[in-house]
């Protein structure tokens, strides 16, 4: 039974994928300028003179690498270098290296801040690129990145990366993504992103600096940023990784949850990969006891007080599917693979658009979001991937 159920899963995502989320971003957010449109609204128009996050485009560069890995057709692979070619003409520094944090509607460069966040998005994206199609220039630029952030951003004293730099790799005071998130030297987000990066580098470029960075990062989320006793992240420190906050992002705990397995799975320390398994379910566990709805869709923080805040946004919702597959088998426990399903079919029913894409997300009490399908962080990373990662996990099963 539990067998039937993955595939079904597996089957009914690789239908999502294929038929629904990609052929959007093939069609409907292709700017044929370059890259994807930085804006497509809720109606499923494209506003040519939006504005185009590193981010945004380096997440759609991933995906259709990853896509072509898994279906080697010349729709992906002509999509992916679409993209790629934007990214590379546009966004990334010639003269520095590394990515712009936002250009124009046609790649001229808005704000040249080098933040830690995007370019952990700029090695993900073309290690992966690199990875799919054999392709030296990508991996050239992700090993230069890598060790520009190792030479400019890592805190040799008290471990990890610091947040950003101005276009030249000069400290900027601040960094923050968002205007919700606090002034930090050190933050769990930049650190998860740069964990996953350091994956699909490493399977390019076995380089012994790259592992042991990959093993000092998953050591600072195992006693750093994961509480010893909530098991949740912290998401704000100083240098010296005293946390500057006590908010709850359950999205992003259960994200770290997987991600974690995946980055000790490629150092194959199996003590290590046992540890961090354990801490995994452990993470899931209080993820789902405290954040999940009844309805089984995933709420996006607690605050200080203890009190859900947020709402029930696509790419919680995705995380949750595949952070419960992880769980379930790591344990074998059943209850994992049923709440993956209960998730699952909110997401068939909430979040999927007339266009393919799905919808931002609900409020709590389920009413739909009136947002973008696509703009500075709306993009096919998380749900694309999460079809990917049940994909593929189901495959291995087999």
């Amino acid at each position: 039974m539990e067998i039937r159920m993955l595939r079904t899963l597996a089957d009914e995502m690789e239908k999502e994928v294929r038929e629904r989320i990609l052929p959007f971003w093939m069609g409907t957010a292709r700017d044929p300028r370059g890259g994807v449109y930085g804006l497509v609204n809720e109606e499923g128009i494209p506003d040519p003179l939006a504005s185009k996050g590193g981010t945004l485009q380096a997440r759609v560069v991933w995906t259709f690498s990853r896509a072509y890995q898994l279906w080697p057709e010349q729709a992906y692979l002509d999509s992916a270098y679409h993209v790629w070619r934007f990214f590379l003409d546009h966004l990334w520094d010639n003269k520095h290296g590394g990515i712009y944090w936002l250009v124009d509607s046609r790649g001229y460069p808005l704000d040249s801040r080098k933040l830690t966040f995007a370019n952990a998005y700029a090695i993900y994206a073309m290690s992966e690129y690199a990875k799919a199609f054999r392709d030296e220039e990508a991996l050239k630029n992700a090993v230069f990145l890598f060790q520009q952030l190792d030479r400019i951003a890592h805190d040799e004293q008290g471990g990890g990366w610091l947040e950003g730099f101005d276009r030249d790799w000069k400290p900027v005071s601040d960094a923050r993504i968002s205007s919700n998130d606090m002034i930090s030297d050190k933050s769990m987000n930049s650190h998860l992103h740069l964990l996953e990066a350091f994956v699909p580098l490493a399977q390019v470029w076995r380089d012994e600096l790259l592992l042991l960075r990959l093993r000092e990062c998953i050591d600072i989320f195992l006693n750093k940023i994961l509480h010893p006793e909530t098991h949740h992240f912290r998401l704000f420190f100083d240098r010296k990784w005293t946390p500057l906050s006590d908010w709850i992002s359950f999205g992003h705990d259960i994200e770290g949850s997987w991600l974690l397995v995946k980055a000790a799975e490629v150092l194959g320390d199996t003590d290590l990969l046992a540890q961090v398994k354990e801490q995994a379910v452990q993470i899931v566990d209080c993820v789902l006891a405290e954040g999940l709805d009844e309805d089984g869709a995933l709420v996006g923080e607690m605050n200080s007080a203890g009190q859900l805040e947020g709402q029930k946004d696509w790419w919680l919702q995705a995380e949750t599917v595949v952070g419960c597959i992880n769980a379930y088998q790591i344990s074998g426990d059943l209850k994992y693979l049923q709440t993956a399903t209960k998730t699952w079919n909110w997401i068939k029913e909430n979040l999927r658009h007339p266009s393919g894409e799905w919808r931002w997300g609900t409020s709590r009490e389920g009413q739909p979001q009136h947002r973008p399908l696509v703009d500075f962080w709306k993009c096919p990373y998380h749900n694309s991937r999460m079809c990917f990662e049940i994909i593929s996990r189901n495959r291995q099963e087999e």
